[in-house]
């Protein structure tokens, strides 16, 4: 839930404001293919892979369900959540061309109106679909719409009020998705969880101060950060890989031994996927426009700037 509102705060927040025009649009949409679906594709074809060799490996993986995957409607063995983020960016254009085109004196407050009446119309409804389904999870993202908005209007002078208050949250929210049960579907259509979702997203983007600055934007975190759609994409293969090869050497770790194991590989597989195939792919999807600027430059007789290493997540 945090990270599909924070991906909508992130897609307001960075693209919402700008011209909605056919270039912007294209780039936007070449930066999103180029930020999730590299790394991705890799893992989908080399799971489908390592399952035909090995019917133990958890992603249980036929040649229909690659070709799902990578078309992005997942299936009925789905193994990510990503078909639901390429959904939402599919919406997100429809929310920045209706927001282009609404009057400047009724752009926020009409993009509110629409946003809340969405997510109104989805509770009603159930939140319907499958677990695959962007009306079974837009609310989240919405929510993440709805805060960014609110962030453009927040006071400087809250930031450090919301460092304080965000721990708090963030450990209320633990405690209530923990009082719900296991259960996704509580967790996924509970009003509750949904509010405190989008103030700990809003309190995260305003905060300032020791914990927000220090802790969540020091360099290990943001590191994390940079690494983290590795983590989640490899968490699953890297424990089957460190069981296996425990198995193979006659070493049979368990407990901590085996979670530090898991944990230093998983990191190292991360680092290496971001460092090999999401940094390079990244580079060559959006390489024309980068090319383009620095021509820009050189006419213009400004020296041309080392493309940067830092990207937004989202």
């Amino acid at each position: 839930m945090l990270f599909f509102c924070l991906s909508g705060l992130l897609m307001a927040n960075l693209y919402l404001r700008r011209e909605a025009t056919p270039a912007s649009l294209w780039h936007f949409v070449r930066a999103r293919v180029a930020r999730i679906f590299p790394l991705f594709a890799v893992v989908v074809i080399g799971s489908v892979l390592i399952y035909h060799f090995d019917s133990r490996f958890p992603f249980h993986l036929d040649a229909l369900d690659v070709a799902q995957h990578l078309l992005l409607f997942g299936s009925g063995t789905t193994i990510w959540s990503i078909s639901v983020e390429f959904q939402f960016y599919a919406a997100f254009i429809g929310l920045w061309l209706l927001y282009a085109v609404l009057p400047d004196r009724y752009r926020e407050s009409g993009l509110v109106v629409v946003c809340i009446g969405v997510i109104l119309a989805l509770w009603a409804l159930g939140y319907p679909g499958g677990r695959i389904a962007i009306t079974h999870y837009g609310q989240i993202f919405l929510i993440g719409v709805l805060v960014a908005m609110i962030f453009w209007h927040v006071p400087e002078g809250l930031g450090r009020a919301a460092s304080l208050l965000l721990p708090l949250l963030l450990a209320l929210d633990v405690t209530t998705a923990l009082v719900l049960g296991p259960s996704e579907y509580d967790c996924y259509r509970s009003t509750a969880l949904l509010v405190l979702t989008g103030a700990i997203v809003l309190c995260g983007a305003v905060g300032q101060g020791f914990f927000a600055e220090r802790i969540l934007g020091s360099r290990l975190m943001v590191y994390l950060g940079e690494i983290s759609f590795g983590v989640y994409l490899l968490q699953k293969p890297t424990i089957y890989f460190c069981k296996t090869l425990g198995v193979l050497l006659g070493v049979h770790l368990h407990g901590n031994k085996l979670l530090v194991l898991i944990l230093a590989t998983l990191l190292l597989a991360s680092h290496l996927a971001y460092r090999f195939i999401e940094q390079p792919a990244r580079r060559a999807l959006t390489r024309d426009r980068q090319d383009v600027s620095r021509r820009k430059e050189s006419v213009e007789g400004i020296a041309p700037e080392a493309p940067s290493s830092r990207v937004v997540s989202g």
